[in-house]
């Protein structure tokens, strides 16, 4: 068998949630998380199963922002909102947004057998990636 680092991209549904970045609300189509080992893979070879991925998903964040949107602390919500809000204390674009998600996420994950690299969030025409760049190169050790 071949040897290699491996990384393993998981699909969360969205729940019904959107942003209000400068064009209005716009929904989040799904996010992705990324994650990867440090040392040698089980013998079943699995990272995580996307299951429990997406059960620490909705326990630590997802449900908390299911059917909101996210707006920025002390705006006022447009008139046009049909969600109800969620304030974060930054302008919430697919960008931030990945960032605040992967900040919130990554302590909930270690307690698995996976290492959390990136979080993707799809919106229309925008796939948005942060990534931990110094977990990255742990994880495929890319030191340079």
């Amino acid at each position: 068998m071949a040897t290699g680092k491996n990384l393993i991209e998981i699909q969360i549904p969205s729940s019904s949630c959107y942003f209000v970045p400068f064009i209005g609300e716009t929904p989040i189509l799904e996010y992705k998380l990324v994650f990867g080992t440090v040392g040698p893979l089980s013998e079943e070879g699995i990272i995580i199963f996307g299951g429990e991925a997406e059960e620490f998903f909705n326990e630590f964040i997802g449900d908390e922002i299911a059917d909101k949107t996210f707006i920025r602390k002390g705006e006022t919500p447009p008139d046009s909102l049909t969600k109800p809000p969620f304030p974060v204390d930054f302008i919430p674009t697919a960008e931030t947004i990945s960032q605040y998600l992967y900040e919130q996420l990554f302590p909930a994950y270690l307690k698995t057998s996976g290492i959390l690299v990136s979080v993707i969030v799809r919106a229309p025409r925008i796939d948005a990636v942060f990534t931990n760049e110094s977990i990255r190169r742990l994880v495929l050790d890319d030191f340079h």
